[in-house]
C-alpha cells in the first residue's frame, strides 16, 4: 500500500499521519453499519471496492458510488460533520481495505493542511456532479430520487458550514476594527461572495469579493479565493496592487487558465485594503469593484482597475495601488455588485449605483449596527415579493486612526 500514490496531492506531513492510522480490512459482501448512524470517521479507499447505495421501502437498490483507492465516502464525511444519520447503505464488493479517519483529525487537517481542503472540496464537487447524473438515469423511481435530493441537500448545508468556518470570526473583527457591519445575505443556502480578514506583521488586510457565479459553483470559488488569499500572507511583504497581481497569478494557475478565449473564465472581482496600524495608511487595490470612503458626511470614491482576478478579455496591467492617510471616523464600505443590481421597486428596474451610493450617504452619519439595519430593511423593501438576483455583501468598516 502506497499512500503517496493513492493521494499524490498530499503534503508529506500529511501522507506520515496518515500512515500512523490504523487500516482497515472489510470481507467481500460485508455490509458495514452505515444507515441511521451518525459516521464517526471519513473511510478512505486504499484497496478493493465498496459500494454505497440507496434502498427504498420495497427493497430496490440504486447505486451511488463507490469507496475505492483514491476515493474517501463523502456521506460519510457530510454526516460526521453535521452530525446528522447517514441516509444510505455500504457493502464490500470484494475483500477491500480502507483507513477511518476520525473526524476531528479531519477537522484539524481541513486548516492545517492545504491538499486535504483541496481533495475534500473536489470530491464534493465529484460527488455533485455524480448525483445530478443519476437524478437524470432514474427520474422514475421516485423515492431514490427523494433519497439524493435529501443527500444533496444536506450536502450543500455543510458547504455552508464549511464557508462559515473559513469567514472571519466576530473575536478578529472586534480586534482589528473600532467598529465595523456586516451585511451578508447569500442568494441560496451557499455563496460565492465572502469577505476576509488577516493580521501579519502591524498590518491587518481586509476584503471583500464576488467570486464568478453563485449557489455552490461560487461557493467552491469563494472557498478557493479564501485559501489563495491565506496562502499569500503566508510569505507576503509588498502593497495592495502586488497583492491583487499575485493573487491573479495564483486563481489562473489554479483554474488552469491560458487564455480568455479557452479554458474557464472564472475568476474574483474585489477590493483589497491593508491597514498599517503603525503608520495610519490603508492601501487599497481593486479589481472591478470601487472602494467607497465616507469622510465628514461625504462620500469619496476610489477607483478599482476594470479587469478581473483571473483571466481577463484584455491586455493584463498591473493593479493600482492607491494610498490613504485614515482619519478619526472614517468609514470604509466594501461591497459586491448584488445590492445595487437587485430588480424591484414600482418599476421592476436595477436599485442601481446611483441610489446605493446616495443611500450610504444618507446613513453613514449613525451608527455602523443601525446602519446595517437600514441597509437590510431597504433592500428587502426595494425586493418585496421580486426574486433575489444574486448574492448580496456590504461590508462597513471604522478603523482606528493612529493615535
Amino acid at each position: 500500500m502506497d499512500i503517496q500514490t493513492l493521494y499524490p496531492d498530499f503534503e508529506d506531513a500529511l501522507v506520515n499521519e496518515l500512515k500512523q492510522l490504523q487500516v482497515m480490512e472489510i470481507d467481500a459482501g460485508m455490509e458495514i453499519p452505515m444507515h441511521g448512524n451518525v459516521a464517526s470517521h471519513i473511510p478512505l479507499g486504499v484497496e478493493g471496492s465498496v459500494r454505497v447505495f440507496g434502498r427504498d421501502s420495497e427493497g430496490h437498490e440504486a447505486d451511488l458510488y463507490e469507496v475505492k483507492p483514491g476515493v474517501a465516502c463523502i456521506v460519510s464525511f457530510t454526516s460526521a460533520m453535521i452530525d446528522t444519520p447517514a441516509i444510505t447503505y455500504a457493502k464490500a464488493k470484494q475483500k477491500s481495505k480502507i483507513i477511518p479517519v476520525p473526524k476531528e483529525l479531519s477537522n484539524t487537517w481541513f486548516v492545517k493542511y492545504p491538499s486535504w481542503r483541496h481533495y475534500i472540496i473536489g470530491l464534493y464537487q465529484n460527488r455533485l456532479d455524480e448525483l445530478i447524473r443519476q437524478n437524470e438515469r432514474v427520474v422514475a423511481q421516485k423515492e431514490m430520487i427523494e433519497i439524493q435530493k435529501n443527500q444533496i441537500i444536506q450536502s450543500i448545508n455543510y458547504a455552508r458550514n464549511i464557508q462559515k468556518a473559513v469567514l472571519p470570526v466576530e473575536s478578529q473583527l472586534k480586534e482589528f476594527f473600532a467598529d465595523y457591519f456586516i451585511l451578508y445575505l447569500p442568494k441560496d443556502i451557499v455563496s460565492g461572495d465572502f469577505y476576509w480578514t488577516f493580521y501579519l506583521n502591524d498590518k491587518v488586510f481586509f476584503a471583500a469579493a464576488d467570486a464568478t457565479g453563485h449557489g455552490v459553483p461560487g461557493a467552491f470559488m469563494s472557498m478557493l479565493g479564501i485559501s489563495l488569499m491565506n496562502e499569500i500572507c503566508n510569505n507576503f511583504s509588498g502593497n495592495a496592487s502586488d497583492f491583487l497581481n499575485t493573487m491573479r497569478y495564483k486563481t489562473k494557475e489554479a483554474l488552469k487558465q491560458t487564455s480568455f478565449d479557452s479554458g474557464p473564465r472564472d475568476g474574483f472581482d474585489i477590493q483589497l485594503c491593508i491597514f498599517h496600524t503603525r503608520q495610519g495608511i490603508v492601501e487599497y487595490a481593486g479589481a472591478n469593484n470601487n472602494l467607497l470612503l465616507s469622510r465628514n458626511n461625504q462620500i469619496i470614491e476610489f477607483n478599482a482597475d476594470k479587469m478581473p482576478v483571473g483571466v481577463a478579455y484584455k491586455e493584463e496591467k498591473p493593479f493600482t495601488n492607491h494610498s490613504i492617510r485614515v482619519q478619526d471616523n472614517d468609514i470604509f464600505y466594501l461591497f459586491s455588485d448584488g445590492y445595487k443590481d437587485q430588480f424591484g421597486g414600482p418599476e421592476q428596474q436595477k436599485f442601481s449605483k446611483k441610489r446605493f451610493y446616495n443611500l450610504l450617504s444618507q446613513v453613514s452619519p449613525k451608527p455602523l449596527a443601525e446602519q446595517k439595519e437600514i441597509l437590510e430593511k431597504h433592500f428587502n423593501e426595494w425586493k418585496d415579493s421580486s426574486t433575489q438576483v444574486d448574492d448580496v455583501l456590504v461590508l462597513g468598516i471604522k478603523i482606528r486612526a493612529k493615535d
